[in-house]
């Protein structure tokens, strides 16, 4: 549990650096994120690596023992119940070792904070190669009934198993509320 706390301290000092598009109407709200680790401000403690990355100077790097990295929280407000949800997750992705074991995880929790959904985009799933980035991209679907008493959604990198590193760069959210 207390990794857990750790770990949405750490995502949270992250919302305040991503970049947020946002598309409405009557029928459909887009929201994108871009997690953005270039920023100077942002703190992640050991999480942060700079030089190697993807894209631009910084990345974030886990290994079981600091299981969460670079993500985004997401607070779903009453107007957007009654939505259904398609989130599409991307990210750059690089593991050092066979078996890749690290994942982008999507998890959907109630206003008390329990868990409601769990899921994830598994590195191994997608033609790993040790120690070079590799794009990863899945679409997780939801339906209106399931999110109503859903209030975030939390979507980071985690390792929980292996003696490698998982790092993460371009990490992107987008969320398609839809009626």
């Amino acid at each position: 549990m207390k990794k857990i706390n750790i770990g949405i301290i750490a995502l949270t000092l992250i919302v305040t650096s991503c970049s947020k598009d946002v598309k409405e109407n009557k029928t459909e709200r887009i929201f994108d994120v871009n997690v953005n680790l270039e920023n100077d401000f942002i703190n992640i403690d050991n999480t942060k690596k700079q030089y190697n990355a993807h894209s631009g100077e910084f990345y974030s790097s886990i290994d079981s023992i600091a299981q969460y990295g670079a993500g985004y929280v997401k607070s779903i407000d009453d107007t957007l119940h009654g939505y259904n949800l398609n989130l599409i997750v991307s990210a750059w992705v690089r593991e050092f070792e066979a078996p890749a074991e690290g994942s982008i995880a999507v998890s959907l929790n109630k206003a008390d904070n329990s868990l409601k959904d769990w899921t994830g985009l598994k590195v191994k799933a997608n033609n790993f190669k040790e120690k070079e980035w590799i794009f990863i991209v899945d679409t997780f679907k939801y339906k209106a009934d399931f999110l109503t008493d859903v209030s975030t959604i939390k979507v980071f990198s985690l390792k929980q198993n292996g003696k490698d590193y998982l790092d993460v760069d371009d990490l992107k959210i987008k969320y398609i509320f839809y009626k």
